[in-house]
This record gives structure tokens, sequence and C-alpha cells, in this order.
């Protein structure tokens, strides 16, 4: 029900604006203005006034911000904020509507998804609703612009569909007819859900991260679909959603490749080490262990026993400044 993903959304936009107080606050200002705030702020600016994604001639003198090296990888976020700009001026409204949107769009589509997986609709939108506003929107907010999770729902949902086997499968052969190859194709295409072209397409000129994720999600889907039934649709259905993703994001990444194939990669870029995948990951323990400080005496004592047990990159013990 169309209706039922907007009044998610909606409902999901509202909840935000009375737990943050927007009210309260101008928001032509971005929410934030601290770590990469700035850069994103700037980025939608350069946006806005006409430049590429890739290209600020308004930032860096005298040469501008050639911002290949780091590149960004938001085409569909770049395509929204220059709509935006046509009605106003304010880069930080821009970014501040921007990520409201993307808020709000996480609970529509996950509504949406749980829909076409069973669930009931108006369930589909209280869950789509807790899915939007778990806390990861609230710690990362504008800072983190980019890592803005609405297409997740769509990309999860096509992938747990294929792994179900709910593509179908091509037309019997009772006839004793052999079609091509190319017919064998066209069908299977046809049958694909439209919204998985849309999902693919729009994820893969979208940050990078749930890019990666996604092609993960479908490769894993394909094989167990084929390791359970055989289902050939599904293997055809994966590979052609990991290929729309990675061939949208060669696209939007191609100038970064052009810059690095010429000049090469900025050692500079080299800040982030191996560790920290290690360090920031989501351990499997904290799914299953009691929360830090349960207000149970008897849980919280089982708690500070496992944290004695734990390694020295126990991410639990990492202080956000």
């Amino acid at each position: 029900s169309l209706l039922t993903c907007l009044l998610s959304a909606a409902a999901c936009v509202l909840i935000l604006c009375f737990v943050l107080r927007l009210g309260r606050f101008n928001l032509h200002v971005p929410l934030t203005y601290s770590g990469d705030a700035l850069y994103i702020d700037a980025w939608i600016k350069g946006v806005m006034e006409g430049n590429w994604p890739w290209r600020n001639a308004h930032l860096g003198m005298p040469f501008g911000a050639d911002w290949r090296d780091f590149p960004m990888t938001m085409t569909l976020e770049a395509i929204g904020a220059r709509i935006l700009g046509l009605f106003t001026s304010s880069s930080g409204l821009v970014l501040n509507v921007l990520w409201l949107l993307g808020t709000g769009s996480a609970a529509g589509f996950a509504a949406y998804g749980l829909q076409r997986l069973g669930i009931e609709k108006w369930i589909a939108a209280a869950l789509g609703i807790i899915f939007a506003l778990q806390p990861f929107t609230y710690f990362r907010g504008v800072s983190h612009f980019n890592l803005m999770f609405y297409l997740v729902p769509l990309t999860a949902t096509a992938a747990i569909e294929i792994a179900a086997g709910y593509i179908p499968t091509g037309r019997s052969r009772e006839s004793g007819t052999h079609p091509t190859l190319w017919a064998r194709l066209t069908e299977c295409t046809r049958r694909v859900p439209r919204y998985l072209y849309l999902a693919c397409v729009a994820q893969g000129i979208s940050y990078i991260y749930n890019t990666f994720f996604g092609t993960v999600l479908f490769a894993v889907a394909g094989v167990l679909a084929f390791i359970v039934s055989r289902r050939r649709a599904a293997v055809f259905a994966s590979c052609l959603a990991i290929m729309l993703m990675c061939g949208a994001t060669l696209v939007t990444l191609s100038p970064t490749l052009i810059y690095w194939a010429k000049h090469g990669k900025n050692p500079a870029m080299n800040y982030k080490s191996v560790d920290q995948t290690e360090f920031y990951a989501l351990k499997l323990r904290y799914l299953l262990t009691p929360v830090p400080n349960n207000p149970l005496p008897p849980i919280r004592y089982i708690q500070k026993k496992l944290d004695r047990k734990s390694t020295r990159l126990n991410s639990s013990h990492i202080t956000i400044s």
C-alpha cells in the first residue's frame, strides 16, 4: 500500500522533528558543524552553485578544490541537492531537509519491503519507523550525511526475495520447444521485480559503503537459492542486481579512477588502518550479552565479568568525544 508507506515516512519525520525539537532551531544552519559536517556542507553548497560533485572552483585558492582524491560517490544526493537548490540558496537548509527526507524515506521503504514479505501493512509501517529511528540515525546525523541508509530496505528485501525463491522461473517446456538463450534471458528479465532495477541503480549512484554490502547480500542470496532449490532464475536475478549496482558505481566513480590513473593516489589518504575494522566492528557478543550499565545488579555483574575477559580491541571501551 503506497498510502501506508507515505504515512510511515511522514510519521517518522514528525517524530524526528519532535524528538530533536527542530522548532527551536534555525534550519538554515546545519544541525551539526563538527567533523565531517563541514566537508558535507561545503560539498552541498558547491553542488548548489552549479559545480560537479567532484569539483568546486569556488573553494581553495587559486585553483579550486579537486575532490577526486576523496570520492563521495553520492550522485543521487547531489541530484537532490540541485533540485532543492532551485527553491533556496541556503546550503544548511538543503542539507537538513535532505537528511530529514532520507530518514523518512528509510521508514517508507522499510514499510514497503516488509509488506512485500507478507507483513501486515500497519505493523510494517510501525516497524519501518523503528528501523529509520535507530540510534545510528541520531548518532551520525548530518555529520555523516553520506551514511544514510534509506535504500538498504529495498536492496535487502530484494535479496530476501531472491533467497526465498520469490523470483518466478520461466515457462515450462511441455510443448517440446527449446527457446534460445536470448529468449530465456528476456523471460527472466521480465520476471524480476521492477523495484529491484530502480533500487540497484539508485544504490549504485549513492554512497559506496551500502553498495558493497548490497553486492554481498545478493551474492549470498543467489548462492543460497541455487543450493536449496536449484533455481537458475534466482541466480540470474542476483547477478543482474550485482551488475546494475557495480555498473552504476563504476560510472559515478569514473572521474576518480581516471584521476588516479594519471596522477596516482594521494598517500595522505592512507590514514585508516586495518585494525579499525576490528576496533569499530559490531561483535556478535553484543547481540547476545547484557548491555553496559544494566539497571539490574545481577545482569550488571555478568556484564562486568564479561568485560574483564574482553580483548584489547573491545569496541565497548571506545570513548566518543
